[in-house]
């Protein structure tokens, strides 16, 4: 994947989703393990992504950014069209470890 690969997330379905490093740029990613690296996809524009966890649904991601929660789709036709993540808000300070309940 990237030169740095962190805060991983296993989805109900087995799937993985995780931040990697690109370009200096983090980036949510995910991937099928049984398929190894070569089934890993960005599902985020670059910039300081972290922390995602999987939805129950194994569509969705929650992540922050910059201070703000977020909720990705995962799905690679809205990633191909290129819709944005939604953000649920933002607040002063650091966000961090935002988790589905499950």
């Amino acid at each position: 994947m990237g030169s740095e690969n962190t805060n991983p997330d296993r989805g109900a379905d087995g799937m993985l989703t995780c931040c990697t490093m690109r370009g200096g740029q983090n980036y949510v990613a995910v991937m099928d393990p049984a398929k190894g690296e070569s089934s890993a996809r960005l599902v985020t524009n670059g910039g300081t992504w972290e922390h995602p966890s999987w939805a129950a649904d194994g569509r969705h991601v929650v992540a922050e950014s910059n201070g703000a929660i977020y909720i990705v789709d995962t799905d690679p036709e809205v990633v191909e069209a290129k819709e944005r993540p939604i953000q649920l808000f933002r607040n002063a300070g650091h966000w961090m470890n935002p988790s589905w309940c499950r």
